[in-house]
């Protein structure tokens, strides 16, 4: 098993037997929540006596896409990995000493006051509230871990440090050896950023204020009586380093609430690829797609000259006028949309040499809300009407009204 000294770290604090908080607090790309998994994985591996370990996250995709992907990787990796002792319904493995390693959200209540557990690890915790947190620990007998990067201060610098049962463990993307050169360039371009850097590259508390959009509230599907809303879709173009965010949204004019779901968000794809997704993804030739004004050759190829898709320049100017007017609707978006909420939680003005909010948005984490933004100020504010029945019309009227 190949690790780093933020594993070694963790395992010296666990073996001390002093704690029953373990805080990892650190930057991007520093391995915290991937060395903890190893630690975890070895202590159910050789527990004298049957465990139970608890991963939890904010939501089900999120585990999904992180512990639970980190988890398999390791496990085959160390050729440990055996498919009949994962139960893909349920999300646990079950070792041959009968130690269980399970996986399951914060927004599963019944899950969260259920059965005891020896061992915990809340992955990302400043995005699960004290109350659900409060419930797991009371239900958990041994040693807890957290991991994070420290946006802004929460319950985990009023409850648990300075409780005299912790130890924190600071690290950084250069704690992390396997990470490339690419990897690191990458990270320590955004130095110019200075509350960026702060939070994801020194991995110290950052200020989570000047949000540009309110926060957006996570759901489990699109709502069945969508048929009745207004259906658009955004695209926001990117290729090496920027991804290319396709967004479908549905707006409900009257209520002013609009529904996300993420289509693509991937970096590297040609026109021909994000068609080829497109495709995939069951996006129809008669939705309107309202894409970057700037990208004319991209728009002509996937829409009338090549794939015949309905694609569509944005409207372009006046982006705080753009921005104001989004933050009269309120967002929602499904659980599994990842980088739509990364992003709406990172999306905000820059900073003067003060600290104060300025109104200009950084230019960063704004793929999918800009995609986003394309999509819901073009047909109901820009120069472009979408084609819509009557219904659609009449709520076009009277929402400029």
């Amino acid at each position: 098993m190949k690790t780093t000294n933020v594993f070694k770290r963790n395992a010296a604090a666990f073996l001390s037997k002093k704690y029953r908080y373990i805080v990892n607090k650190g930057g991007t790309r520093s391995g915290k929540t991937f060395a903890i998994l190893q630690l975890l994985i070895i202590l159910a591996m050789y527990d004298k006596k049957p465990t139970v370990t608890s991963i939890i996250s904010e939501t089900l995709p999120h585990l999904k896409r992180g512990a639970i992907r980190d988890f398999k990787n390791i496990m085959r990796g160390d050729k440990l990995w055996n498919s009949r002792q994962w139960n893909a319904t349920e999300n646990f493995y079950t070792f041959p000493n009968g130690s269980v390693i399970e996986f399951f959200s914060a927004d599963q209540e019944a899950k969260v006051k259920g059965p005891a557990r020896d061992r915990m690890l809340i992955n990302e915790c400043q995005y699960v509230a004290y109350n659900i947190v409060r419930q797991l620990l009371v239900r958990t007998t041994g040693v807890v871990w957290f991991d994070y990067n420290p946006t802004h201060e929460f319950y985990i610098d009023n409850e648990i440090i300075g409780s005299g049962r912790e130890t924190v463990i600071h690290s950084t993307y250069k704690d992390n050896r396997f990470l490339t050169k690419a990897q690191i360039e990458e990270i320590e371009s955004n130095k110019k950023d200075e509350n960026w850097w702060r939070v994801y590259g020194m991995g110290l508390t950052g200020n989570l204020s000047g949000t540009i959009y309110n926060p957006f509230t996570q759901i489990d599907e699109l709502p069945e009586h969508r048929g009745r809303m207004m259906h658009v879709m955004g695209l926001d173009f990117g290729y090496s380093n920027d991804p290319t965010a396709l967004i479908d949204v549905y707006i409900d004019i009257n209520a002013k609430k609009v529904y996300l779901d993420e289509v693509i968000y991937s970096a590297g794809l040609l026109n021909q690829d994000i068609a080829a997704r497109m495709r995939r993804h069951g996006v129809t030739r008669t939705v309107e797609i309202f894409a970057d004004a700037a990208e004319a050759k991209s728009i002509d190829e996937l829409g009338v000259k090549v794939y015949k898709y309905n694609v569509k320049p944005c409207y372009k100017n006046d982006l705080l006028s753009q921005i104001q007017y989004m933050n009269r609707f309120e967002f929602y978006v499904t659980k599994r949309s990842l980088n739509i909420i990364k992003e709406s939680r990172q999306y905000r003005w820059k900073e003067n040499k003060d600290g104060d909010s300025v109104n200009v948005p950084i230019d960063m984490f704004n793929h999918a809300m800009d995609a986003i933004r394309y999509a819901v100020y073009t047909p109901l504010m820009g120069r472009i009407r979408p084609k819509a029945g009557k219904s659609h019309l009449t709520q076009l009227k009277n929402s400029v009204q």
